[in-house]
C-alpha cells in the first residue's frame, strides 16, 4: 500500500509541473494584450500608434511562428560574470570579442536582437516604410516582453 501511495504521489508531482510549466508560458494572448497596451503608454508625440493597435497587437506572436531561432527569445544572463560585475558588454561586436557565437547564441541572444530590432525600426520610420515598420514594431514588442518573462 505505502508504495502505491509513493506512486499516485510521484505521479501528482509529475502531472503538476506539467501543468505550471505549460501554464508558466506567456503565450500569445499576454504578447497581444501587452503589445495593445503599450500604444496607451507612450508619449504624445507617438498617438498615430494608437491607429496601429490592432495591427500591432495582431501579429505579437509572429516571433513565435517565424523561421529565427529560439535564442531570440532569452538571455541566460547568469551565464555572463560580466553582467553581476556590471562590465558585460552591449555591443554585438564586444561581446563576440569575450565569446564564441556558439556560447553566446546558447546563452540566448535576445539583448541584441531588441537592439538590431530597435535600429531597423528607426531606419524604418525615418524612410517612410511604415507598412515594414509596423510589422518590426508588432515584433519588437514581442521581444521586449519576451525579455521581461520569467523561465
Amino acid at each position: 500500500m505505502k508504495k502505491l501511495n509513493q506512486k499516485y504521489i510521484f505521479a501528482l508531482i509529475i502531472l503538476l509541473n506539467l501543468a505550471y510549466s505549460q501554464n508558466a508560458k506567456w503565450g500569445g494572448d499576454v504578447h497581444r494584450y501587452i503589445n495593445s497596451a503599450a500604444v496607451d503608454h507612450l508619449p504624445v508625440g507617438m498617438f498615430f500608434f494608437k491607429d496601429q493597435r490592432s495591427f500591432l497587437s495582431g501579429h505579437a506572436s509572429d516571433p513565435d511562428r517565424d523561421s529565427k531561432p529560439g535564442y531570440y527569445h532569452y538571455i541566460d544572463i547568469d551565464a555572463y560574470p560580466e553582467f553581476l560585475q556590471g562590465t558585460l558588454p552591449h555591443e554585438w561586436d564586444a561581446i563576440t570579442a569575450l565569446y564564441s557565437e556558439y556560447v553566446i547564441n546558447n546563452n540566448g541572444t535576445i539583448p541584441w536582437v531588441i537592439d538590431e530590432w530597435t535600429e531597423t525600426f528607426s531606419n524604418l520610420m525615418a524612410s517612410g516604410d511604415w507598412t515594414n515598420a509596423w510589422q518590426i514594431a508588432a515584433e519588437l514588442g514581442h521581444y521586449v516582453a519576451d525579455s521581461h518573462q520569467p523561465l
